[in-house]
């Protein structure tokens, strides 16, 4: 039995009812998947109306319900750590990632994995999961039909953890695929890297507040704000931001404090349009820290080769404001 609407009913009003009475990561994961039913399959970089692949469903699912990043691709997905041993489907919780094929090799055509993403499960290996599809697009189908060759992966770093909803959630739907952390961006000055933040789609002239507090260091070349909390061994940067004419380097500023206003991109800094926001109005924003913060090794990223300290890594902001650990940059009711 597959995507059938009183299924797909049945399913989404014991999730809502579930999530109503325990607010889990997991379970928010689940019902965000069920807004891509019916899409038609297409496999794409970009994120395009009414279609979507496999692996998309799988991320974007994760990002919309808990703020977690995965990677993009299927084959990706079955190599990155899982935060646990998922032994097999009596064992699997709403949002795990079930992944077809062991290897591309093992893969019809040896270009493509296939994942599959679990709505419920009975504790039996019975339930039911959803996946996009080239032959019917995005469907519901029991657990049991899901190919399971290259095991069980779980994303969520804290799936039986309850969140309240929040700024974050608001957060997440400024922050386009392409805007994420960790995505591959081409510059015209260096070689492919890794983006190191979370592009916040804003207005030009929004007001900036500091996700925490510390020490303050202005760098106007690149019109960016940087603020150090030494205790918490984090600093945020913020970019591009006209700060503030009262503000001045070595100031100390509060979370929430209005450290200035969103300027249009800086011309020093391009980055192809193509895979990043750069073209867009936003706000881009870095959380590194030389400390752990319990996030998932896979949604973080080193530091770059040259950094001033090789102990940093940037971890995923939005996600931050989601554990309590920093604050949202944006002000009241635009967060």
């Amino acid at each position: 039995m597959t995507d059938r609407l009183p299924v797909i009913a049945e399913v989404r009003d014991r999730l809502l009812s579930a999530y109503r009475a325990s607010p889990l990561e997991c379970t928010s994961v689940a019902i965000a998947s069920l807004d891509h039913l019916a899409k038609r399959y297409h496999r794409s970089r970009q994120l395009l109306p009414g279609q979507i692949d496999c692996s998309t469903l799988v991320s974007q699912a994760h990002w919309d319900g808990a703020a977690v990043q995965t990677p993009f691709i299927a084959e990706n997905q079955r190599t990155a750590r899982s935060v646990a041993v998922v032994a097999g489907l009596a064992d699997a919780l709403p949002g795990d990632v079930l992944v077809a094929y062991a290897s591309l090799e093992a893969a019809p055509g040896g270009r493509h994995n296939h994942v599959a993403l679990v709505l419920e499960s009975d504790g039996q290996g019975d339930g039911w999961a959803i996946q996009a599809s080239e032959s019917a697009g995005t469907q519901i189908i029991r657990l049991t039909q899901a190919r399971l060759g290259g095991g069980i992966r779980r994303f969520c770093p804290n799936p039986l953890v309850v969140y309240a909803a929040g700024d974050w959630a608001e957060l997440v739907r400024r922050v386009p695929k392409l805007g994420r952390l960790g995505v591959r961006l081409k510059q015209p000055w260096a070689a492919v890297r890794r983006h190191s933040g979370v592009d916040v789609a804003v207005e030009h002239g929004t007001p900036i507040r500091a996700s925490i507090g510390g020490t303050v260091s202005l760098h106007k070349s690149e019109a960016s704000i940087v603020v150090r909390d030494e205790q918490l061994r984090l600093t945020s940067a913020l970019l591009p931001v006209v700060a503030d004419p009262r503000l001045a380097d070595g100031d100390t500023v509060a979370r929430g404090d209005v450290l200035g206003t969103s300027a249009p991109p800086v011309a020093s800094l391009p980055c192809d349009p193509t895979v990043s926001s750069a073209a867009r109005p936003h706000v881009h924003w870095e959380l590194w820290s030389d400390a752990p913060m319990g996030y998932h090794p896979s949604v973080t990223v080193a530091a770059p080769a040259g950094f001033s300290d090789p102990g940093y890594r940037a971890y995923s902001p939005v996600y931050a404001v989601k554990l309590g650990k920093v604050g949202s940059p944006l002000p009241p009711g635009r967060s």
